[in-house]
């Protein structure tokens, strides 16, 4: 059974009143791999919204929720800054522009639209089964097409 736009979004309110922050999950599709955006952290904590791309629902709800842990407890996170503990290896975060995320992160655009805030967005990215991040010599090109670079578009 489909839920109406006006009950999903209820949800999301509720979801950040009670939670402090909602997250969606994508499923992969022929031109996406899966993905996971949260909705709320910019006007509970005045942070970045997060991205992780090529992980199902329960990696994304783990790794927000220890990231969110975080944030809660008063860490803010720059653009390189290594993650431990969010997932068995390092992660680090990306600074991504909007032009870039807001496609991906569709009901961020529609939560504030109609307000003085502005979203900005961060990218939690993995490395791959040898360690290696992505900008790093050696990274296994072959996950380019499953962790989607979306921090690339600010390099100059």
């Amino acid at each position: 059974m489909a839920i109406s736009r006006e009950s999903f979004f209820e949800k999301i309110d509720s979801l950040i009143r009670s939670e402090g922050f909602a997250f969606l999950c994508i499923g992969q599709d022929v031109n996406a791999p899966p993905y996971a955006y949260t909705v709320g952290l910019t006007e509970t904590y005045a942070c970045p919204e997060l991205l992780i791309f090529g992980v199902g629902q329960d990696t994304a709800h783990a790794v927000f929720h220890t990231v969110f842990d975080k944030i809660k407890a008063g860490a803010r996170f720059s653009d390189g800054d290594v993650l431990l503990e969010v997932l068995t290896v390092p992660c680090s975060i990306k600074a991504v522009s909007a032009e870039s995320a807001l496609p991906f992160a569709l009901n961020v655009t529609s939560r504030y639209e109609d307000t003085e805030q502005i979203p900005t967005f961060q990218q939690i990215v993995y490395p791959d089964r040898a360690g290696v991040l992505p900008w790093e010599p050696g990274y296994d090109k072959g996950l380019k097409r499953i962790q989607t670079e979306l921090w690339t578009a600010l390099i100059h």
